[in-house]
């Protein structure tokens, strides 16, 4: 059993390095020093993008510009009621996990939006059954449905930028975080 223990404030980590020896022929070999020359080397600076990274950039900036116009909405919604701030703050928070790649927040902003879908059509079908068929009006319903399509869409989207962000390694996902990619495209479907 040893009495040394070794106390530091500072965490020790392991970095590869390499050296190079320079024979000094005055010394000895066993008292020789060996002066290295760090050498660090960064998987960053590769300069082959992986096809997973463009589609996740690429979902990325699609899922900022709906949660852009889903913002925009909302605003507009709460000078109606007041009650759609809360909304405007979920899309936020889809943009703002959408623009730094934040799962969770990705997640949450999927679970609302599907949410949102089905309790519409839950409350339009209510509405249909209980109304008099003489009084519906085609032209909403016909809105109603065109709206729950467009709903459907941006979640299947959304959805699958999280999954995307589930798919990636760390080390590729900080490396996108870092890059600004010149190519993309933008995912309608």
């Amino acid at each position: 059993m040893s009495n040394y223990t070794a106390k530091t404030s500072v965490p020790v980590t392991a970095v590869p390095v390499t050296g190079t020896v320079i024979p000094n022929q005055s010394v000895p070999a066993e008292a020789r020093e060996v002066p290295f020359q760090p050498n660090f080397t960064s998987t960053f600076g590769s300069s082959s993008v992986s096809p997973l990274q463009v589609q996740c950039y690429s979902l990325r900036k699609t899922v900022t510009i709906l949660c852009g116009i889903d913002i925009f909405f909302s605003l507009l919604y709460s000078i109606y009621n007041p009650y759609f701030i809360i909304s405007t703050l979920i899309a936020c928070f889809g943009f703002y996990g959408a623009k730094n790649y934040n799962s969770c927040m990705i997640f949450s902003y999927f679970l609302y939006i599907t949410l949102d879908w089905i309790a519409k059509l839950v409350v339009y079908s209510i509405d249909v059954v209980n109304k008099d068929p003489a009084s519906s009006n085609g032209l909403m319903w016909s809105f109603v449905i065109l709206t729950t399509i467009v709903n459907m869409w941006i979640s299947k989207i959304v959805y699958k930028y999280w999954r995307c962000l589930k798919e990636i390694t760390l080390l590729e996902l900080a490396e996108l975080k870092t890059l600004q990619l010149g190519r993309y495209y933008y995912v309608y479907w």
